[in-house]
Formats: C-alpha cells, structure tokens, sequence
C-alpha cells in the first residue's frame, strides 16, 4: 500500500497501476495488459519488418521540427522544468520520446524474431545436430 492510504490496495484504480508501471515500481507483465488501459492500446499494434525498418530509420534520420500540441499534467511540466529548464523542455521532450520510441521498435523486433526462431525451433535444432555429426571427435592430450 501506498503511504496514508489506509486499507485500500494498492491498484485501486487504472492510473494508480499506470503510474506505478511509469514510475518502475512493477512491470507490465507483473500486472497484465488489461484492455482499455493505455498500455494495452500502446502496445499491442502489430507492425510488419518493413514497417519496424522504416520507422527505426526515420528515428535515426534528423528531420525539421513539427509544431505538435500535447497536453501533460502541471506536475509533469513542473519535473521536466526542473531537470532540464524551462528554456530546454521541447528538446527534453523529444529526447524522452524517442529514447522511448526506440526502446518500443526494439522490443517489437525481438518479439517478431523469437516468433519465427520459435516457429522453425524444431527444424533448426535438427539441422545443428545433423552438422555436429560430421565434427572429427576432439580429445584432450
């Protein structure tokens, strides 16, 4: 339980689970995907290889900057203030985002790799067997 909170648990509510995920308190597969939630919605599109490889190059590549109005909490703005000043909160912005955008298409990559070195396991695993068997037998002298 959170400090003050009394008896109440500790999720009791979606932003409270969304901010402990944020904060690094859990894990997201500590606490499921849950439809609804942001993280179900952010992190269940499917993208195809090309589309990963597209989208890391256009992380990589520099661009002109776009205008883009978000809307963040008091709080938020507040912290991101103070760790980068006030005159330094867009570049901070796009830092942070892309570190996480980067972060998100890696991850995506991996999870399409281990689907296909899951899907070819067994033919993969009889092919390196079949190869070890024409290895000359090697004996300590």
């Amino acid at each position: 339980m959170l400090a003050g909170e009394g008896a109440r648990p500790f999720y009791h509510s979606m932003r409270l689970r969304n901010r402990a995920i944020w904060a690094g308190l859990v894990s997201k597969e500590l606490t499921g995907r849950i439809k609804g939630s942001m993280f179900y919605r952010m992190s269940t599109r499917s993208l195809s290889a090309n589309q990963l490889a597209a989208l890391s190059a256009l992380i990589a590549t520099p661009a002109t900057k776009a205008k883009a109005s978000i809307t963040l909490s008091g709080n938020l703005l507040k912290v991101i203030d103070s760790l980068a000043g006030a005159a330094q909160r867009s570049a901070w912005i796009e830092r942070a985002v892309q570190s996480y955008a980067a972060r998100q298409l890696k991850e995506r990559r991996r999870e399409r790799e281990l689907v296909l070195l899951n899907r070819h396991a067994d033919a993969l695993n009889a092919e390196g067997d079949d190869s070890a068997t024409y290895q000359a037998n090697w004996t300590a002298e």
